[in-house]
Order: structure tokens, then sequence, then C-alpha cells
């Protein structure tokens, strides 16, 4: 993007003639004004803050599409400068180790509306990991698991399951329910990302979800 503009007038006789340049400020992503670091599918650059944002629009923190004003914690649209924006939703690494349940208390105490995480289609899975990947442990929870009846995932806040069994994103001989004890599902990020069934009570780290604001 220039840093000046450039301005056209033509006049009756088809001539036409250059304005001086004029300072347009920080650059802005094409989403929208944000404060921004690196920017992945949109026209988004360096602007204060040295955040980093994947998709159009910068914003607090690192996001994935979506416009967005970012900034310190609150003044964007997540609750927390470190926290992801994906589409309508923020997601937060909690780096304490817990079971699956506590992991779930845990997101819901962050916020009304928060979860584990759902990463409900393909593409939202993908934009999460690719958002996060710098970051995020080897595997830590999100919020699927079949407690109820097994074979039968269901994500914590209610979104549908459409994932079939050994097909991305479940790694290929997943899931195996091993020992007839794994009911809940771990995000992988190490080496090819991919969700796989593990034991509740098994202590990890956790990704969470709110809405964005």
């Amino acid at each position: 993007m220039p840093w000046g503009r450039l301005a056209v007038f033509m006049t009756l006789g088809a001539c036409a003639s250059l304005s001086g340049l004029e300072d347009l400020g920080p650059m802005k992503g094409q989403g929208g004004a944000g404060v921004g670091g690196m920017a992945v599918g949109g026209e988004s650059t360096v602007a204060a803050g040295g955040t980093t944002a994947i998709g159009s629009g910068g914003l607090g923190g690192m996001g994935v599409g979506g416009a967005g004003a970012g900034g310190t914690g609150g003044s964007g649209p997540c609750l927390d400068a470190a926290d992801v924006h994906v589409g309508m939703s923020c997601y937060r690494i909690m780096t304490n180790d817990a079971d699956y349940l506590t992991a779930e208390a845990d997101c819901q105490a962050i916020t009304n509306g928060a979860h584990l995480a759902a990463l409900s289609t393909v593409v939202e899975f993908d934009q999460v990991v690719t958002a996060i990947s710098g970051v995020a442990p080897a595997s830590m929870w999100i919020g699927a698991d079949d407690m109820a009846i097994e074979s039968n995932f269901v994500w914590r806040n209610g979104e549908a399951w459409t994932f079939t069994p050994m097909v991305y994103p479940w790694a290929a001989t997943e899931p195996n329910n091993e020992s007839n004890n794994e009911n809940c599902v771990e995000l992988v990020v190490l080496l090819t990302p991919h969700i796989n069934d593990n034991t509740c009570s098994n202590l990890l780290q956790h990704l969470c979800e709110y809405p964005a604001m």
C-alpha cells in the first residue's frame, strides 16, 4: 500500500495533472483499521503495536479474518490482546494442565458463552491451527467428547458434529477408544495437526473459545 495518494484530475481537453503526495498515516487492513502486525489473506501490514493479524484487517493479538480495531486487552474484539480472533470467535490457550472437565470449567470462567473450543469445520480447524501454531503446546484439550454415548461425539457448545472417523482432521487410525477409556478429544499441533481421542482424566493444557465482541 503506498504511503501517499496520487490524484489525477481530468480537464475537458483530456489533460491530466498530478497533485502532491498526501500522507495517509498508518496502514490499514482491507477489512478495516487495525492494530496489527503481519496479515495473511488480506491487505494489511505492520502498524502500531507489533501484534500479528492473519486475514484481512488487523486486531488486538492475532486474528484470522474479519475487521477489527485492536490493541491492548479489552480494546479489540477479544478480551485480551494475546487471544486469537477467528471469524466470530476468540480463542485462548490455557497453559495450566487440567483434566477435561476441569479444563471446560476453566474456559467457562473466562466470560459468558466460553467453552472448550469447538473447531467444528475443517476450514475453522485449519484457520485456528495456523493462528496458534507458533505458541501452542504439542497437544491440548478441545471441546468434544463421547462420554454420553460411545462413538457419538458432541461439541460442548452444542454445535453439530460433522467429522468422519479416520478422516481429517482425525488422525488416520482415530478415534480408537484405546483400552475402552478414551472419550475426550485433544488437538495435536505437533508435526501434522489432527484430533485424537484421549483419556479424559489426563492433564493437558486447553484451548478455549468465546464470542468475539
